[in-house]
């Protein structure tokens, strides 16, 4: 269903694009900025601060609602991320910020923003005129009631490049799967593959609502788990960036980060057994199973995969649904600012290994190797 999903996209770029009249607001707001340069008056100023609200609400109502993960992709992906909705109204403060007293800094900045917009449009154009009869055709419903998508992403190190790695994911899926309709109590039918798409693999499955409500729950859960790891190393990499003499508080950090899934992963599956109501004879059967299937769901997550879940035919998804949403974007966030803090500590390692330090570096490594045998000898 990629393509189907970069239809939306598509259209509602080509929508947002022409009923919100960006291209006009940020014509109007570079004349009268330049206005201010030349000639400025108290209705050039009223004008602007008038343009900046107009530009706000613009954004503010293109900002994309409840979409799925790779419909978000798509749309960074397209070049759109930064430039409609809530990041396209913050480069303007941003703009505006830095240029308070230059209107003619600002003005140039903002064309900038106005060249890549019409770009964008250009695209947007091009590509449904090129996708045809496609562009505005409706997809079959063959999704029956009371049944729900679930979609994974296999992005990053999860990808799948050869026919082991899609057996090794399509076993470890099954027992995810199980272990969920175990847990909410669905017929414990085989799913149903809906697509399979190329690339960054996608691979949708067709499954009772109950399972993918559980699985998405679940999710969430392990996901808040992996953001305190994330926030863990990224205190590590902090550390590491301070070149404290004491180089253990690093390695201890990332231990504690390696460990919290597995002390977390019991605690979140006795919560969805509560939340489920589980009494059978056979609990701690299917809490093993939790167990097992949050800690896969934790590595697929960590290697790059994502999870959707959604209704077919609805652009709304359900209270889980919005929370897995939710909290994958407050992953991204934190990446982002781990992959900087590497950035900083990798630059840090390179200087260190210039020839003049060579030999500092060197009996520095010496030093930290035999601290870590003392300890692991105690």
């Amino acid at each position: 269903m990629q393509l189907s999903e970069l239809i939306i996209v598509i259209n509602y770029l080509d929508k947002v694009l022409k009923e919100k009249q960006f291209n006009e607001l940020y014509t109007h707001m570079i004349t009268n900025l330049n206005a201010a340069l030349t000639s400025p008056t108290p209705e050039v100023t009223e004008e602007i601060k008038k343009l900046k609200q107009q530009i706000y609400e613009a954004h503010m109502a293109s900002e994309p609602k409840n979409w799925s993960y790779l419909k978000i992709k798509l749309f960074k992906d397209f070049g759109a991320k930064d430039l409609i909705g809530s990041e396209g109204y913050n480069q303007i403060e941003k703009i505006f910020f830095e240029h308070q007293t230059d209107p003619k800094g600002a003005s140039t900045a903002i064309q900038g923003i106005l060249d890549r917009i019409t770009v964008l449009q250009g695209r947007v154009t091009q590509f449904i005129e090129d996708l045809g009869p496609l562009a505005t055709k409706e997809e079959v419903k063959e999704i029956e009631e009371g049944m729900s998508i679930l979609q994974l992403v296999f992005d990053g190190d999860s990808s799948i490049k050869t026919i082991n790695d899609m057996e090794k994911y399509a076993n470890k899926w099954k027992t995810i799967i199980m272990a969920f309709s175990r847990l909410s109590q669905s017929p414990a039918e085989e799913a149903i593959i809906h697509s399979i798409e190329k690339g960054s693999l996608i691979l949708e499955i067709i499954f009772y609502s109950g399972m993918i409500g559980a699985l998405a729950m679940g999710t969430t859960k392990v996901l808040g788990v992996y953001h305190e790891v994330l926030k863990i190393r990224k205190t590590s990499l902090e550390v590491k960036n301070l070149k404290l003499i004491n180089k253990k508080i690093a390695k201890e950090l990332e231990k504690e980060a390696n460990n919290l899934i597995n002390e977390e992963s019991n605690v979140i599956s006795q919560e969805l057994i509560k939340k489920y109501k589980y009494v059978s004879d056979d609990k701690n059967e299917v809490v093993n199973g939790l167990n097992n299937a949050l800690k896969e769901i934790f590595n697929f997550v960590e290697n790059g995969g994502k999870i959707s879940t959604f209704a077919e035919g609805q652009e709304g998804i359900d209270d889980s649904s919005k929370q897995l949403s939710s909290a994958f974007a407050r992953i991204d966030q934190i990446e982002s600012q781990i992959e900087g803090l590497k950035a900083i500590t990798d630059e840090t390692q390179t200087t260190l290994k210039e020839p003049n330090n060579l030999e500092e570096s060197s009996e520095e490594e010496k030093k930290e190797t035999n601290e870590e045998d003392e300890t692991s000898k105690d």
